[in-house]
């Protein structure tokens, strides 16, 4: 992992936990004492420093470091040599462990890596995309050039390295927007590591203990780039960077704000200029000029007229008051030629009457000044830009590099993180995008760059060498923009005829080869489609001959138990009339029995009395009281009981049972009907 961002990272947290910056760096010296009471002296230090930390901190920074960790308790000192007192072993032992900062940043490392797997469709290792990430930050330290000690400051970016940063910088923008709405624990990791660069920066510095010292009086004159932004004319990307500084420097209180008539002489200018050059901007592509914006916005001829007619009363009532110098840029040709020979270098491209103003701007402040500052707090007059081209020429080309003094042109980013190492407390009002410089390199493409695409493509296209629709195709294709979006106002000239030619062939291999991609997958989508329906169909035919075959069952179950409820019914039928037929047989057999047995008992009674009679006649008189008196017991009996007997019918009844149940048992009646019962 690379040591310089684990100590960014452990700088932000040790600044939350100190009184000041200084408190941010002593424990990384007590971190490379010897525990065994060794002594060392202030170049041991410095160089344990460096080589476990990342930090070249120069003698003089180092030397107040270390005198706050000795008020502290924490180190000692003899002979110019150090020992960690016990209160500094206590320390350390409560210092946070290198694993914790691992962990969150290498959960950041895992999480920007998933992010540009997805953005570029190939697979990052961890260790590349920390190196991204490095480059990144030591890019944006470059702000702080003009104050640092360049002997121990990081090296600048190698050209391999600003490559790098060119290729990945608009999607690490992307991705900080993303975290800070969708991942806060990430974002503030990050957050760490960019603020503990900045405060980092302090190191290098010649006065590490006057950092916080605020700004007294300062009159800020705003170039007109910085005013576009603060009015919001330009993309949102770039102005909400500018208002939010615009609004942190009116919470400070020292700063007080001018626009030279000359500004808004450029300002005007350019504005007027709108309507002519607007038809070469396309709508979704994004070029580096306040045209592309205004054409994106849907600004006409008449709304820039309106704006014009009103641009002196829309910056008063900012809080910005015009400085009146009676110079008109027009007519304005007192500018040595060796200064424009410098500017060039810087800024190639610029238009005359713009170099012109700029020159201009800095030589005025140069003579408001009266004289040379080397604190940015003292200075009375400073110019505040969005341009980093002109920042560096001001820096590099007028002595203030040479001479160490502050220069007349500050960039609107530099002071953006001057402003919160001087009020941390300001540090959650302004955004990551504010505090880095990512907005002002490869998210839009070079003016100059499109402007001289736009005039090969219209060149090509009246010589009848290229199409409508090859224009079409190149100028909403995602490819050219990034190739745009990537080429330096330097490599100009690379962009001619051949390689728009070149260009639009790719494009139309491109088309046609997504074209064939689209139809394939249209067609497997159809296939794929085709195949569904069939199986839904299937699936619905599979539903309707299961319900189908269902209602089938359950008709052939309903017709089955009607047949056998039939049958049941019949047979039971049949049998009734079998036993109602045998038992009207057992009746007429019963009756005739019962007449025989009548007759057979009459005949025998006959018979007896027949021959009892000359007994009974001799002996009546005998007989008689006795006849009599059985006969009324009988009738006694009989009456009280209350007994009616039908000799007749319970005889025939009883003979009718008998012959029945015969009847039945000969003609197997009884095992139908249990079977029948048993299949009911």
């Amino acid at each position: 992992m690379s040591k310089e961002l684990y100590t960014y990272s452990m700088i932000r947290t040790l600044y939350d936990e100190g009184e000041d910056y200084i408190d941010s760096f002593w424990p990384f010296v007590l971190a490379v004492m010897p525990t065994n009471r060794s002594r060392v002296d202030l170049e041991t230090i410095q160089r344990s420093v460096t080589s476990q930390y990342g930090l070249n901190i120069p003698r003089h920074s180092l030397t107040v470091i270390i005198n706050r960790a000795k008020r502290k308790g924490y180190l000692s000192q003899s002979n110019k040599t150090y020992v960690l007192s016990d209160a500094g072993r206590s320390y350390i032992s409560r210092f946070e462990t290198q694993r914790e900062t691992d962990r969150r940043l290498n959960h950041l490392f895992r999480n920007a890596q998933e992010f540009l797997n997805k953005r570029f469709k190939r697979e990052y290792t961890v260790d590349e995309v920390e190196r991204i990430i490095d480059i990144f930050i030591r890019e944006n330290l470059s702000l702080f050039e003009q104050f640092l000690d360049f002997e121990k400051a990081p090296a600048p970016l190698t050209s391999a390295e600003r490559a790098t940063l060119k290729d990945y910088e608009g999607a690490l923008f992307d991705y900080f927007l993303e975290i800070e709405q969708s991942n806060p624990i990430i974002y503030q990791t990050m957050y760490d590591i960019v603020c503990g660069s900045i405060i980092s920066s302090i190191i290098y510095g010649e006065r590490i203990e006057e950092v916080t010292k605020r700004f007294a009086a300062t009159t800020v004159f705003l170039d007109s780039n910085f005013l576009f932004n603060v009015l919001g004319l330009h993309f949102d990307e770039v102005n909400r960077p500018a208002q939010e500084l615009f609004t942190l420097m009116k919470a400070e209180g020292s700063f007080n704000f001018r626009v030279f008539d000359v500004t808004i002489q450029e300002m005007v200018r350019v504005l007027r200029n709108y309507p002519k050059h607007s038809d070469i901007y396309v709508p979704d592509i994004k070029v580096r000029s306040i045209y592309s914006s205004l054409k994106m916005k849907g600004w006409t001829k008449s709304t820039v007229d309106e704006f014009i007619a009103s641009i002196d009363k829309t910056l008063i009532n900012h809080g910005i008051s015009i400085e009146k110098t009676g110079v008109i840029i027009t007519k304005h040709n007192d500018i040595p030629d060796q200064q424009r020979v410098l500017i060039e270098r810087h800024k190639p491209f610029q238009y005359l009457y713009g170099q012109i103003h700029d020159l201009f701007v800095i030589d005025y402040i140069k003579r408001f000044r009266g004289r040379d500052f080397r604190r940015i707090e003292e200075a009375n007059v400073i110019f505040l830009t969005s341009d980093l081209r002109l920042a560096r020429y001001n820096f590099h080309e007028c002595g203030h590099k040479d001479n160490a003094t502050v220069s007349e042109v500050i960039s609107d980013r530099l002071l953006t993180n001057l402003l919160w190492l001087k009020n941390p407390q300001v540090l959650n009002k302004i955004s990551l995008r504010s505090i880095v410089s990512l907005h002002s390199h490869h998210l839009f493409i070079e003016r100059k760059i499109w402007d001289k695409f736009i005039k090969m493509v219209k060149k090509l296209r009246n010589d009848g060498t290229i199409s409508e629709q090859d224009v079409a195709n190149l100028l909403y294709n995602q490819r050219i923009q990034d190739l745009l979006m990537h080429f330096e106002r330097e490599e100009i000239d690379s962009i001619n005829e051949s390689w728009v030619i070149g260009n639009i062939k790719q494009v139309k291999e491109e088309i046609d080869q997504q074209k064939e991609t689209e139809q394939a997958n249209q067609k497997a989508a159809l296939d794929e489609e085709l195949e569904k329906t069939k199986r839904e169909k299937e699936q619905e035919l599979q539903q309707i001959l299961e319900a189908f075959q269902q209602k089938h069952n359950e008709e052939r179950d309903r017709d089955l138990q009607t047949v056998r409820t039939e049958e049941y019914q019949g047979r039971a039928e049949a049998i009734k009339l079998i036993k109602e037929r045998l038992r009207t047989k057992a009746q007429r057999k019963a009756r005739i029995w019962y007449f025989t047995y009548v007759a057979l008992i009459i005949t025998i009674i006959f018979i007896i009395m027949l021959y009892s009679f000359p007994l009974i006649t001799g002996n009546w008189n005998k007989i008689e009281p006795a006849a009599w008196v059985l006969g009324a017991v009988v009738s006694v009996i009989f009456g009280l009981l209350g007994i009616k007997l039908d000799i007749r019918q319970s005889c025939e009844k009883k003979l009718c049972d008998r012959f029945y149940e015969q009847a039945l048992q000969r003609s197997s009646v009884i095992d139908l009907e249990s079977t029948l019962l048993q299949n009911k």
